[in-house]
């Protein structure tokens, strides 16, 4: 899906901390998503635009959840809407270049 979107115009970037496997990155890679690896724990995953049917500036952040470790995890997701989204967008690039 993420590939998908890619090739719709979609700004896809994903950067994976150690918990994120192998097979996680090679299915980005495949679909030209463009990812770093960094020694972050926390996953966050930013929407900005056409949300459904809505205009939205949205922001999921959570833990070990969302990786395959996620059945056996009590890893928690904050859904962060509008206005305080952008901050997690910001650190979020911040992270992506390595800064």
């Amino acid at each position: 899906q993420l590939g998908k979107l890619r090739t719709q115009g979609c700004d896809v970037r994903a950067v994976l901390g150690k918990q994120a496997t192998k097979k996680i990155a090679k299915i980005l890679t495949a679909a030209r998503v463009s990812l770093v690896r960094r020694p972050v724990q926390q996953n966050v995953l930013f929407v900005k635009g056409k949300f459904g049917k809505a205009k939205v500036t949205r922001a999921w952040v959570g833990g070990p959840s969302w990786t395959d470790k996620g059945l056996v995890s009590d890893g928690v997701t904050l859904v962060v809407n509008d206005g305080s989204a952008a901050g997690y967008l910001q650190q979020f690039y911040r992270v992506f270049k390595g800064k």
